[in-house]
């Protein structure tokens, strides 16, 4: 069995069907008690973000006819203990849905703490991030809309190939992160919310403290197109 936190390389597609499926069937529980520990990061914590090497996302953008990066949420067993935990499986898609590549897994999960203001309008970006953060328990409703429980998200290919352009950075050294936040809003029934989103970013980890300041001037990507409705 592979580590949903650690695991690199691609996902076989019966896995990822079979991993698909155990993720829709514990959210789709209501009142499953286990959603806070599916996204446990070891003793750092709570989950924070995903990273892909700046090679892979190459990869992914490079399919020829590609229009969109999906991204699909997996329930992996955990090689050492059995339990679930959280994965975020990436492929290319044309503009008909075809899939062009490979489903992609992270080089790894991380937990550290979030940093608010951000650069997108109101710092929505480091709410996003301080609110997932300090979310306890994580419950299903927070994966649920009123289209049913979320599979994934669908980004613009511009989300991933603008993370490419590295300012002249080392360009084997980038990595693209995939931030995990809830977003906080009021339903048509007057019913406070909240619902899992991500955000994608570019960072290089070589330039150390360096580095946690230019990330700071690198634009977030948020998502607007859940799965479902689209598919």
């Amino acid at each position: 069995m592979q580590k949903s936190t650690t695991a690199e390389g691609t996902l076989a597609p019966a896995l990822f069907d079979e991993y698909a499926a155990v993720w829709h069937s514990k959210i789709s529980d209501v009142s499953n008690p286990e959603v806070t520990s599916y996204f446990a990061n070891g003793d750092s914590g709570r989950l924070t973000y995903v990273y892909f090497s700046i090679q892979r996302v190459a990869e992914l953008v490079s399919a020829v006819g590609v229009q969109h990066i999906k991204a699909r949420f997996v329930l992996m067993p955990d090689a050492s203990t059995g339990q679930y935990r959280f994965s975020l499986v990436l492929f290319a898609a044309d503009k008909d849905d075809r899939q062009l590549t490979a489903y992609y897994l992270p080089d790894a999960g991380q937990a550290v703490p979030p940093t608010v203001g951000e650069p997108l309008p109101g710092g929505l970006a480091g709410r996003w991030q301080a609110a997932w953060a300090e979310a306890a328990p994580l419950t299903s409703a927070m994966f649920t809309t009123s289209y049913g429980v979320l599979k994934g998200y669908n980004f613009d290919l511009k989300d991933f190939l603008t993370p490419l352009f590295t300012n002249g950075q080392p360009y084997d050294k980038q990595q693209v992160r995939v931030w995990l936040g809830l977003h906080g809003y009021t339903t048509p029934d007057d019913q406070p919310t909240q619902t899992f989103g991500l955000m994608v970013r570019r960072f290089d980890p070589t330039q150390g403290a360096a580095g946690q300041l230019q990330a700071a001037d690198d634009v977030f990507f948020d998502l607007s197109t859940p799965c479902p409705p689209v598919d």
